[in-house]
């Protein structure tokens, strides 16, 4: 398996308009060698009631970030409140062969960089307008998403990649599909109202 084992968030939580279990859960084995940091996930359980019935619903609440360098450990969220995360994105490399941004070390190419073996890895553009990139700065942030399992929203989170200036983004309910924009380095959210589209971007 790959350093971060997020396949699920990538694939389910893109939009609302996929879906997707509301209890799924993401799992952290992730390296950030560029500032030598590791990212690890805190299993926990909420208990809630939905329409009248009890669920007990195992997340991942919280992101531990472990600074090898300094073997010092911060937690991301420092309140009472359990959240259930269902995304956890950074990015990590640019490719030059390819012209994009690497996100949480997903890319495995099938050759090495020397012999110019490689395969298609969609890996590379799980997210929008992630091709013919001109080389730039990684950004230093991390982008956190978490769900309310009764109402569905979306909270979208950035910090550093420390785990330091947590800020809350944006709230989103049903309605709203999103996006990562790599080139502009933005989250995208929109929807259509009557013949319009709403669009707001928050820079990551």
């Amino acid at each position: 398996m790959r350093y971060l084992k997020v396949i699920i968030v990538f694939l389910t939580f893109n939009s609302f308009a996929n879906g997707g279990d509301d209890v799924i859960r993401i799992s952290f084995d992730c390296f950030e060698p560029n500032l030598n940091l590791q990212f690890f996930g805190i299993n926990d359980t909420i208990n809630y009631t939905d329409k009248k019935k009890d669920f007990t619903a195992f997340v991942i609440s919280n992101i531990a970030v472990y600074d090898i360098t300094n073997n010092k450990t911060n937690y991301v969220f420092n309140d009472a409140e359990k959240r259930h995360i269902v995304g956890f994105y950074f990015e990590s490399k640019y490719i030059q062969e390819h012209k994009t941004i690497e996100f949480n070390n997903a890319y495995k190419p099938s050759g090495s960089y020397e012999s110019g073996l490689y395969e298609y890895n969609s890996s590379l553009y799980q997210h929008s307008n992630n091709r013919n990139i001109t080389s730039r700065p990684l950004s230093n942030n991390l982008i956190i998403v978490t769900k309310d399992l009764i109402t569905k929203s979306l909270t979208f989170w950035v910090c550093d990649k420390f785990g330091n200036n947590l800020k809350k983004e944006i709230e989103i309910n049903k309605d709203w599909n999103w996006e990562i924009d790599v080139k502009n380095q933005l989250i995208r959210i929109s929807k259509q109202v009557g013949l319009k589209i709403e669009i707001q971007n928050i820079k990551y």
